[in-house]
């Protein structure tokens, strides 16, 4: 008997996941047993990339809490907040795996044509992942690069616990080019590949709601309507599901986001003083860019299934008024149909209930981001001007 057989539940559709390399980042959190026992959970924390990340976390927790000499407080704060979410993020999926699992079932059962990714959109998704994986290699190189030319012994010594380990100057500037990606992978991995997978299962969601209203729409005068509603609904049910599992990681994601997006801010308005002006630079516009590219992404994408349930209404009004006012001949019980999924309200994903997930936060996010500059920008005219009248 294969008690540890391997069971990837979350393979639904199986070509889908396959073809855009989704299944490598489902297997690294670990989702693979139909029902969360300690023995899964311990075999995923001895995982590799278990380990990886754990061990990450603790030496960056370490270079942040002991040279603090080297990090402006606030930077050292928002760091192990970030590189903390990373870990949290990463249990608290391994304590969903239960309600992952119910939604996978469930979003097997529908039809494989419902969601169905084109050429474009699966490159789209394998761009996302690839992102994923090197943009920590990315940052480190980049910065790596400018302590060589620049000659900032000090700065790269901070990533050796504050000496050289070699007598060697390119042995010591290897293994900070490594701790440097240990600290971005624990700080990155997990959140980038999170969003990737929550945007792609909310974008095939709602690919499959405006699918399937095509199917209704061509359905209306046949028997056949009422199976396709069904349908529709079980789509819908599959979303509620996705909310159940996915709505504290979502929570979780934004609010390392904002932590992400304060602490860019503060390297590009060069807040800190400790750290060489390059680095901060480097350091700023990368982490922009995550924020920018992965945190609008995610709203854009968790946002389509309420707009695509809105476009459901809109279709089912027009079309219940062509049947009232044009007195086409249609029967009783599919004209109640059409009035109920004109009555549908939109469904909204969920941060942890706390509040719905629309593009009006990117809207939110960017406000704050704006005020954020401008206060940063009035505290250091301040203190130029007390510097000045001293």
């Amino acid at each position: 008997m294969k008690i540890f057989r391997k069971i990837n539940f979350c393979e639904a559709p199986k070509s889908v996941t396959e073809d855009i390399w989704l299944q490598w980042v489902i297997n690294i959190f670990g989702l693979r047993n139909h029902a969360l026992t300690f023995p899964s959970y311990f075999r995923n924390i001895l995982s590799p990339f278990s380990l990886f990340l754990h061990v990450s976390f603790l030496y960056s927790a370490v270079v942040l809490v002991l040279h603090k000499q080297a990090f402006s407080t606030k930077r050292t704060l928002f760091d192990i907040i970030s590189v903390s979410l990373s870990v949290v993020i990463w249990q608290q999926i391994q304590m969903q795996s239960n309600k992952i699992c119910d939604f996978c079932t469930e979003l097997k059962k529908l039809p494989g044509h419902l969601v169905l990714l084109n050429v474009k959109e699966k490159r789209a998704f394998q761009t996302a992942i690839l992102i994923s994986f090197l943009f920590p290699s990315m940052v480190s190189v980049a910065l790596i690069s400018a302590v060589v030319s620049n000659d900032l012994t000090e700065y790269k010594n901070v990533w050796l616990f504050g000496k050289s380990i070699f007598r060697n100057k390119i042995l010591d500037t290897l293994v900070a080019f490594i701790c440097m990606l240990a600290f971005f992978s624990s700080k990155f991995l997990i959140p980038l590949l999170s969003t990737v997978v929550y945007s792609f299962y909310s974008y095939i969601l709602s690919n499959a709601i405006r699918n399937q209203n095509e199917n209704i729409v061509k359905a209306v005068n046949t028997k056949i309507l009422p199976i396709q509603i069904k349908m529709y609904y079980r789509i819908v049910e599959c979303c509620r599901l996705f909310d159940n599992c996915g709505k504290v990681t979502i929570f979780l994601l934004i609010f390392m986001y904002c932590c992400t997006l304060y602490t860019a801010l503060g390297h590009l308005l060069r807040e800190s003083t400790r750290i060489p002006g390059v680095i901060l630079m480097i350091e700023g516009i990368f982490t922009t860019f995550s924020f920018v590219l992965f945190a609008v992404s995610l709203l854009i994408f968790a946002s389509e299934i309420p707009k695509a349930m809105f476009e459901t209404r809109k279709e089912f009004q027009r079309l219940y008024r062509y049947y009232l006012l044009e007195e086409v001949s249609i029967s009783g019980k599919h004209l109640k149909l059409i009035k109920a999924l004109r009555d549908t309200e939109p469904f909204y994903l969920t941060a942890w209930d706390f509040f719905r997930i629309d593009k009006g936060l990117i809207l939110s996010l960017f406000g704050a981001a704006l005020s954020f500059c401008l206060l940063i920008m009035q505290l250091k005219k301040v203190n130029l001007d007390t510097m000045g009248n001293l």
